[in-house]
């Protein structure tokens, strides 16, 4: 029983880690150009606006970005969601681990 739920819970990462590369790949590196209102949007739907200096020289952003409370968030998501991950495999490691009677 222990064993199949560590399998579980490593199915859960591996899919978690999947989803987070998708949402940074259409975050990141999709755009599209509404021709009418001359706008640039992420591969989220977020509009885009041209990054501050401070952006540019300290993260390396490019010219355009979602804005600073969408970089917080970001960042909040991505490292929390390394967390979770790094702690659902501990656990799966944890109940996966044969005991010794």
């Amino acid at each position: 029983m222990r064993a199949l739920a560590a399998k579980l819970i490593y199915g859960a990462v591996i899919v978690e880690l999947l989803a987070g590369l998708v949402l940074g790949f259409l975050a990141y590196f999709v755009r599209s150009f509404n021709q009418p209102t001359h706008v640039w949007f992420d591969g989220l739907g977020r509009r885009l606006e041209n990054a501050p200096f401070i952006a540019r020289f300290i993260f390396g952003a490019d010219s355009q970005w979602a804005g600073w409370g969408y970089f917080v968030l970001d960042m909040a998501v991505f490292w929390g969601g390394v967390a979770i991950a790094y702690g659902l495999a501990a656990l799966a490691a944890k109940l996966d681990k044969k005991t010794i009677a």
